[in-house]
């Protein structure tokens, strides 16, 4: 597995709320290098209560690969730690969290969502609906078809 390919941030681009219940949760890796890629989340007052949920490789461009999901939560996501699981090509299982990769569980230094403000959460206006994009370059990521 190449780590340093393998990047997300707790802010901005990587987790976001959608609205007060959803979040959107993203992570590069490179190009065809992960078999699996999973985010283990859990509000903080209940760790004994996780959530395992199948990210999917969503683009893909000559380098990388952006695996993306998203999380519906019961109520406002807050407090939401949260860990990936990398399986490689060759079946090892790592575990990314804010403190770096392990190859078991980790037990501190996980990623954590505090809360989904309502100035977070992006609203398409009404104009915009239904226009597309398209970037040029080789750097643009490509849908990938499933």
């Amino acid at each position: 597995m190449n780590k340093a390919a393998i990047f997300h941030r707790r802010n901005g681009e990587y987790i976001l709320p959608i609205d007060g219940q959803k979040l959107f949760v993203r992570l590069l890796a490179a190009r065809d290098d992960l078999a699996s890629c999973q985010i283990i989340y859990w509000k903080r007052t209940e760790p004994e209560q996780q959530h395992i949920v199948d990210m999917s490789c969503c683009y893909r461009n000559d380098v990388h690969d952006d695996f993306r999901t998203e999380l519906t939560l019961p109520e406002i996501a807050r407090y939401i730690k949260y860990c990936f699981r990398l399986i490689d090509k060759q079946g090892q299982t790592f575990y990314l969290c804010d403190a770096g990769f392990t190859t078991q569980f980790p037990t501190t230094g996980y990623f954590e969502f505090l809360f989904a403000n309502d100035g977070d959460i992006s609203r398409v206006p009404a104009w915009s609906q239904g226009i597309v994009l398209q970037s040029r370059g080789t750097s643009a990521l490509t849908r990938t078809l499933a």
